[in-house]
């Protein structure tokens, strides 16, 4: 199965950014306001799925050496 390599800390970082613009009084007037509120959405999935997959091999891995 190939890997898919995620990067989450530059992910994560990328969110935090984001995160930072959108709590800002004045990012709803921004015009970037849609895109980088999707973005954050994206992120918020990626992110979510990423630590979960690190916790499976995590699993798997301590799973392997107990067998």
């Amino acid at each position: 199965m190939p890997k898919i390599d995620l990067n989450l800390d530059k992910l994560k970082t990328e969110r935090e950014e984001i995160q930072a613009f959108l709590s800002e009084p004045n990012a709803y007037s921004s015009p970037d306001f849609s895109a980088k509120n999707k973005r954050f959405t994206e992120l918020e999935k990626i992110i979510e799925k990423g630590e979960m997959r690190e916790n499976l091999e995590k699993n798997l891995e301590e799973a392997r050496e107990l067998a």
